[in-house]
Parts: C-alpha cells; structure tokens; sequence
C-alpha cells in the first residue's frame, strides 16, 4: 500500500527564485486529498509570519495542513506550532550539520518536558532530514529523506553496519559502490565491490540474498572508441532502478531498530540552565492510551522518475513484499511528475 506525503516544494520554488499560488496548491489538495495521507502548509522561507498566514487561509478553507516551523525562526513561532498535535520542523537545507544539531536540541528541550518524564507530547515530522546520527538521536514521529536514490544513481548500495557480527542500524550505513561505471574503483573516493576482501564479499552476497538481489555482471568494452558496458547478468551493478529499491529497503528496515515513540530525550547539559525562552505556553501530558509506533520515514526526491509509473510500481511491489507500505513523499512543485503516483494510489483505492 502507497501511503503519500505531499509538501509544498516552496524550498525548490525559493531556490529557483519562482513561488507557488496559495490558491492553486489549496485547489490541488482539495481535488486529491483523498489519496494523501498527510499534506503541509505552503510555507514561505523568508517569512514565517507569511508561514502562519497561509496555514490560517488554508484552515479557512477546509483543510488540516501540517503546519511547519523552520529550525532559524524565532522560538514564538515554535510555540504557535505546538498548539497543534503534529506538526513538521524544517529548514535543514539552509543550516550547517553543527545549526541542525543546535537547533534540534533547542526544539526537542521545549517539547520534552520534565512533567512528561521528558517525552514529547507532539508528534514531529522532520522535513528532509537525512542523517541516520540524528534520526536516532532525537524522537522524531516520521521524517522524509531523499538519499536513498542519490546513492543509487552514483552507482551505490548501502549495507548496515555491524556491531559483533550482527548488523546495526544505529550507525550510518557503509555506502559501496558495485557499478562498473563507478570511478570510485579507479580513485580514492571510497570503497568498491572489487576492491573488498573476499570475506566481505560474501558477507555482502549474503545480505543480498536476504532480499532476494543479485549483484550481476558487467564488463566494460572498447565500442566506436568510447567504454560502453556489456551487461552480463542483470542485477545491482547495472541497474539503478534496483539499487533503489535496496537502498529503499534499508531505511525501512532501519525504523524497526529505532526506539518506540514516544521515547525520552534527556540531555542533562540542557536541563541544567532553566531558560524561561524554553518553558512553552502549550504544556500538555502524553496520551498513554495511544500506541506506541517506531519512526515512519518518507522517501522523497527522484521526481523525473515518478514520470515511469511502472518503476514506482515495481519499487511499491518490492517493498510491499517485506513490509506494510511504501511510503512517498511527493511536492506540488513538481505536480507534472507526482501524478503517476497519485493514479497509482487511485488504483489501489479502485482495487480495494
């Protein structure tokens, strides 16, 4: 089962100096919302006064966005936001790893409450937030993350880490290249299939298997002067679209070893200094009677290939084999290329 998260894309219409017309994103989710999960607000990057407007017309008009404050915002707009149960943190882009960090303590010290035992009593969506340290170090609700695919279209798988012998998702995944177009065999940019000891290998054969992949084979060949490949036997090293739905495979098997939210978030150089900028008007104690659930992530980016239907249909196909749902995070800025998707969750609706 697909499951669609749509955000605005007002940070890639920022970035490419265009906007996006509250109205006609309001009349999009108004025509589709029966097919998407969760929907945000149209935020706008240089003003979070013009955020909150535009969450307040679109509530006028019928409809629950999710309402986004941006980790550089001034505390009082966080506040606003945590007068609603769930609502999503981001900005990532525009802060270094280090403003992140500080910025997520700053968060998570005002929604994790000492009356709470430090849990948090909002749910939160982290807008693109990619870093596995951070998805495990703070008590996210869902996140979306478009670095499954940047992986695979470099020619890369990712494989868990171990600890003892046993695979660990707490720490970030080793990333191997396994393409034969890959340069990372020929310069030091990290490691390749052919360059690992025989013992990793077949650890890695292993772990493939697993999941039903093969690795294939390719050679590289001399054609009309130009090094073209020569595919073998289909498989990871020369197919992209089955590196993604590996490395899609790993992020979510990634959130059945994080920790049950919600989870206590407690950093005792935080608590330290009692800091009234932090203490939040909107207190409230966590409903125990709802059930507790692991971290939901939402792959997101890859719009150009959202345009082959059969592709998401095969990556929902994979994933549905080992797991509940394939969850997608789709952008209204790029609304030519998400309505493969949406006719796709139509058809699940339609089958149903």
């Amino acid at each position: 089962m697909i499951e669609l998260f749509l955000d605005s894309g007002a940070y890639s219409a920022w970035t490419k100096k265009e906007s996006i017309n509250l109205q006609d994103y309001i009349d999009f989710i108004h025509k589709n919302k029966h097919l998407i999960s969760v929907y945000c607000n149209l935020d706008d990057i240089e003003s979070p006064k013009k955020t909150w407007e535009n969450q307040v017309e679109m509530e006028k008009q019928g409809l629950a966005p999710l309402p986004v404050y941006h980790v550089d915002e001034p505390i009082e707009y966080l506040f606003t936001a945590m007068k609603y149960d769930f609502f999503g943190v981001g900005g990532m882009a525009l802060a270094s790893a280090t403003g992140r960090e500080n910025a997520f303590n700053r968060i998570f010290k005002a929604l994790c409450v000492k009356e709470n035992d430090y849990k948090p009593v909002h749910k939160i969506h982290g807008l693109g937030m990619t870093s596995s340290t951070l998805l495990w170090r703070f008590p996210w609700y869902s996140t979306d993350s478009g670095s499954w695919m940047q992986y695979s279209k470099y020619g890369a798988i990712l494989y868990p880490s171990t600890l003892k012998g046993k695979l660990d998702y707490r720490k970030p995944p080793k990333v191997i290249f396994v393409s034969e177009r890959s340069p990372s065999q020929h310069i030091e940019s990290g490691p390749h299939y052919n360059q690992l000891s025989k013992n990793q290998q077949n650890k890695i054969i292993a772990y493939l298997g697993k999941k039903d992949f093969i690795l294939g084979e390719s050679e590289m060949i001399e054609e009309n002067e130009k090094r073209v490949e020569n595919v073998i036997e289909k498989g990871l090293r020369n197919d992209h679209k089955l590196r993604d739905q590996l490395n899609l495979m790993h992020f979510i098997e990634s959130e059945h070893y994080t920790k049950d939210w919600p989870w206590e978030f407690v950093r005792q150089d935080l608590w330290d200094e009692e800091e009234e900028d932090f203490i939040s008007p909107h207190k409230k104690v966590h409903d125990t009677s709802q059930p507790t659930s692991k971290v939901q992530i939402y792959f997101a980016g890859n719009f150009p290939l959202m345009k082959d239907i059969e592709a998401e249909r095969a990556n929902r196909n994979k994933v549905c084999m080992y797991y509940k749902s394939y969850r997608r995070l789709i952008s209204y800025y790029y609304k030519d290329d998400i309505q493969n998707l949406l006719d796709l969750k139509q058809e699940e609706l339609d089958e149903s």
